[in-house]
């Protein structure tokens, strides 16, 4: 037994000439190096949500270039959403010691922090969950080599990939660049055809997302929900895709001059086509603004004391935004939502029906969900559920390509019926009630 024991510590002392302690430390000075080591800095493709893919598919893909320097500080420039302007952001990171090596963003950052906040400054998911957008600020350094940098989410386990910035352009030029291109590329509605091969593709442009639905060689429907970031040459998906038999890792953008199309390296065409109204409505997240120009006079004063009640809460609350959308949280459910400030939230889910590609049916669902305090008083916050629910509607837009807001107008010849209409808006609109 004691000779086999020294084996055994012999054989333990060659295969770790190092004690645990002086690894770590060695696996945090080398991804330091490799950190600091990229002259332009690196191309973050930071995808929030949940691993098992429960926002992936709702939030999508989002760029984020940054530059580790001296003094443990890192500076981030990002674009976020479609046609904002980018920003910049100085903050401080960190390399500790865990199962490996972890990267922390440990001081406030505007850029990083905006997936992680509970309370997303632009509204997004305010009230599910209180995860905002489920994202991470601590990553776990899988891999750090100079042309690519493979992170692992700490809390919510997704694969983050990094790589280094190169060519000539600035990080605002290249922003800038991949603005003008999602704003080419990025629309609502495609059909995607590979040979004899069709789907109907649904996106989200504010998302980066696309859901392709098609008919499988057996007959039966497929629903596929992908997220991706952009770059220079068109879009990457978050990961390969199965589709036809074939793999898709990512589409580039064909300009003829007009619309262009995005094309796979198999032959595959996602080509844009004009979104149906009635679809668009209810795949998007719409806005209301209060005022007697985005609303008829059957509906204003029904919002006047949504916000008079509000006011008159203990303590005092004011709307933060309200909204008709999807349920993020459930996909079969959709509905008028808003949150509150100080902190509340509320939902009343609606069934809605498509009529036609300018028509839908309203009908209520029965369900109320949100904070006891904020749904104290049903009197005033049914009105605005009434005045949604049990109609019809004829919808309409200011752009039928590229829309920012659709027109809600109740059907009927009734004043009531004549005055109840609504003007959503495809921007956040936050606190609505404000001048």
């Amino acid at each position: 037994m004691p000779l086999f024991l020294q084996s055994c510590l012999k054989y333990e002392e060659d295969l770790f000439d190092k004690n645990a302690t002086e690894r770590i430390m060695e696996a945090l000075a080398q991804a330091d190096q490799v950190l600091k080591g990229a002259t332009n800095g690196w191309i973050m493709s930071y995808y929030p949500g949940l691993s098992d893919g429960t926002n992936i598919r709702a939030w999508g893909g989002y760029t984020l270039l940054m530059k580790f320097g001296e003094n443990d500080t890192v500076t981030m420039r990002a674009l976020y959403g479609m046609r904002k302007t980018d920003s910049i952001a100085v903050s401080m990171y960190e390399l500790i010691p865990e199962t490996g090596p972890l990267l922390t963003f440990n001081t406030h950052n505007p850029l990083m922090h905006y997936f992680s906040a509970p309370e997303n400054p632009d509204g997004i998911n305010r009230g599910e969950g209180n995860v905002g957008m489920a994202g991470d600020y601590e990553f776990i350094i899988m891999e750090a080599k100079p042309d690519k940098v493979v992170l692992k989410s700490k809390k919510r386990g997704q694969t983050i990939i990094m790589r280094p910035f190169t060519g000539d352009l600035s990080w605002g030029d290249y922003l800038t660049q991949i603005k003008d291109l999602e704003t080419k590329t990025l629309g609502y509605t495609y059909i995607y055809i590979d040979g004899t091969d069709t789907a109907r593709v649904t996106a989200s442009p504010r998302f980066r997302r696309h859901t392709f639905k098609y008919t499988d060689k057996a007959g039966e429907p497929q629903s596929l929900s992908i997220a991706f970031v952009s770059d220079l040459k068109g879009i990457v998906f978050y990961e390969p895709i199965e589709l036809f038999g074939k793999t898709i890792e990512r589409m580039d953008f064909v300009d003829d001059g007009e619309d262009g199309w995005l094309e796979t390296s198999t032959g595959g065409k996602l080509i844009p086509t004009l979104p149906i109204l009635s679809e668009l409505f209810l795949s998007e997240l719409w806005c209301f603004k209060y005022s007697s120009a985005d609303m008829g006079t059957y509906a204003f004063p029904r919002w006047t004391a949504f916000r008079d009640g509000l006011a008159a809460m203990s303590p005092s609350r004011e709307l933060g935004w309200a909204t008709l959308y999807q349920y993020l949280a459930d996909p079969d459910e959709w509905g008028f939502y808003f949150a509150t400030d100080p902190g509340g939230a509320g939902a009343l889910s609606i069934i809605p029906t498509i009529l036609s590609d300018n028509r839908v049916r309203l009908t209520s669902e029965g369900r109320i969900r949100g904070e006891s305090d904020v749904l104290v008083d049903y009197t005033w916050f049914l009105e605005i559920y009434w005045a949604l629910t049990s109609k019809t509607f004829t919808l309409t837009t200011d752009n039928p390509k590229d829309p920012s807001w659709i027109k809600l107008q109740e059907e009927g010849t009734a004043a009531n019926s004549v005055n109840n209409w609504y003007i959503l808006y495809m921007e956040e609109i936050l606190y609505p009630f404000r001048p």
